[in-house]
């Protein structure tokens, strides 16, 4: 009797163990399709955990997904259906054309970017859900009309080659910013002085 209850316990142990190291597939999507779909009021139900400035006055929102977040604090891994969202937007300009800065230093936000970027971890990508053949790790890209939240036309190759740089952090350039909101849960600020689409 007490060895079948000790069996029943390492069954639900296991269970429950499985259930913590892999994520459900995210919330509803708009327009279930192949390739990476836009989140579903990702504002709302993703966790902001930084914010990136450059020299040019551009501005970028980073959100990931909190069941990617609670995995990463506990195991320090990202785990499969990870996914950020990337909002940019122009800083604000003042009356002389100067960016506008808010008390903490910070650009004002201005227009938003057309497009939002999306990139998203899975083990079960098939090769319709690329739109080349370039791969990176287990992560694939998305961009979309900020609007409409319909496919945004730009080549998403240029992401990929651009990230596979950084094998080390899971091809994550907020990795560190990841690790520090994990931590402190402050979104993380971090001024970049390079410019336009540069690694920083």
């Amino acid at each position: 009797m007490t060895q079948r209850i000790l069996i029943t316990l390492a069954s639900l142990l296991l269970a429950l163990s499985a259930c913590a190291t892999n994520p459900t597939p995210p919330p509803t999507q708009i327009d279930q399709q192949p390739g990476v779909n836009l989140p579903v009021n990702y504002q709302t139900e993703y966790v902001q955990y930084a914010r990136v400035e450059r020299s040019d006055g551009t501005v970028r929102d980073l959100y990931i997904s909190p069941d990617a977040l609670r995995n990463y604090r506990r195991g320090g891994s990202l785990p499969d259906y990870t996914t950020v969202v990337i909002e940019g937007y122009d800083a604000a300009l003042d009356e002389n054309g100067e960016f506008l800065r808010d008390e903490q230093g910070q650009f004002v936000k201005g227009e938003p970017f057309e497009a939002l970027h999306v990139i998203q971890k899975r083990n079960d990508w098939t090769t319709t859900d690329f739109e080349s053949a370039a791969r990176t790790g287990n992560w694939n890209f998305g961009s979309f009309d900020r609007i409409s939240g319909q496919n945004f036309d730009e080549s998403l190759t240029a992401c990929s080659n651009c990230h596979n740089g950084t094998p080390q952090t899971d091809f994550l350039y907020s990795r560190i910013l990841l690790d520090q909101y994990a931590q402190s849960e402050l979104v993380q600020y971090f001024y970049c002085n390079l410019r336009g689409r540069a690694v920083c």
